[in-house]
């Protein structure tokens, strides 16, 4: 059996013609997974963020909530009791309001 140069070129077009999209697609799903994984690292970063001003402001609300109860206690009332109020009427929905559930933090 002899190999001519017309059946080897066909045999190396039709080879490349197969592999070259198989190459392309996994080029091309690699590259979408790349994405992703930094998509969900950006995001894990920014409810990492997230979570640290949540805390940051309970602090600060519950300051708040410290210096009105104090001034309340030396007489000042009106807004001050009305600020106290609204202050622990949202703590207390606040503890009751649902935590936005992350699958990967299971």
């Amino acid at each position: 059996m002899t190999i001519d140069l017309q059946w080897l070129a066909a045999i190396i077009t039709a080879i490349t013609a197969i592999v070259t999209p198989v190459v392309v697609c996994v080029k091309s799903v690699n590259r979408l997974v790349e994405r992703i994984e930094n998509l969900e690292s950006w995001n894990k970063r920014q409810q990492r963020d997230l979570d640290r001003t949540a805390q940051e402001n309970e602090v600060i609300i519950t300051g708040v909530l410290a210096s009105l109860k104090g001034l309340r206690e030396m007489g000042c009332n009106g807004p001050v009791s009305q600020g106290i109020d609204d202050i622990e009427e949202f703590l207390s929905d606040a503890a009751h309001r649902n935590v936005s559930y992350r699958k990967g933090d299971q």
